[in-house]
């Protein structure tokens, strides 16, 4: 819709100090300092079933070739920067990002997942990037942010509607409702052969509830037991 229309997008991929000057911004982690956005904004905000997340990332992170995921950069004599962690988690202090960099254990981020069998590799996925996004989703404000919020299971579940819902919230109307809703077909994954699915680096399939088939009795009490509040928070 940007390039078709001539607006300004820019994405942020980690916390900023500064809003972008753009007429579409998207914050890939949700990280954002509510004092310092525009007066008057159009805002959408997805969240997803976290222990999915967890799911979807150790599925991910044992194939992508994103480069904090492949890092084998474990410096710490000088200041830590992406790719040694992830945009996401770069504003965190350096006591954090070298004690990060030692649960490693001299391995990539991936290395690390890899060489563990698949109930300790989603333990270690629930104790770092699970465990960063659930922290994010816990700090959202509902109010200060003034979003529209969606669930993805949601969109999943009713593509159409959901993103028609989207698309009035950001004022589309005649022409440019029916280019979105062309874009936004394409992009429906109920929609995709397996073929186009496989060929794509972000999904592993167009499921909800992966985690009840991949979770344990063990992983389940561990989320529970303290992840809990974030369940209660986005009523999953």
């Amino acid at each position: 819709m940007s390039l078709k229309y001539g607006w300004e997008y820019k994405s942020v991929a980690g916390s900023t100090d500064k809003i972008p000057d753009a007429d579409v911004v998207f914050f890939l982690h949700s990280q954002i300092d509510y004092s310092k956005l525009p007066e008057k904004y159009i805002g959408i905000h997805m969240v997803r079933d976290p222990r999915d997340i967890i799911i979807s990332g150790y599925l991910y992170h044992k194939r992508t070739t994103e480069e904090w995921c492949v890092n084998k950069n474990f410096q710490t004599s000088k200041p830590i920067k992406y790719p040694q962690v992830p945009n996401s988690q770069m504003y965190r202090s350096e006591e954090w990002k070298v004690n990060y960099l030692k649960s490693l254990e001299g391995m990539s981020y991936q290395e690390k997942i890899n060489s563990l069998d698949q109930d300790e590799g989603i333990m270690f996925e629930m104790n770092h990037y699970g465990k960063w996004t659930i922290e994010d989703m816990l700090k959202w404000d509902f109010d200060k942010a003034n979003c529209l919020e969606l669930k993805f299971e949601d969109v999943m579940s009713n593509y159409d509607n959901e993103m028609m819902t989207v698309f009035k919230h950001c004022g589309f109307s005649g022409e440019q409702l029916q280019v979105a809703k062309a874009y936004a077909d394409k992009e429906d994954m109920n929609k995709m052969s397996k073929k186009d699915i496989e060929k794509n680096p972000h999904i592993s399939s167009a499921k909800t509830k992966k985690w009840e088939r991949y979770f344990t009795k063990d992983h389940l009490k561990y989320f529970n037991d303290n992840y809990v509040d974030v369940l209660k928070k986005y009523k999953y």
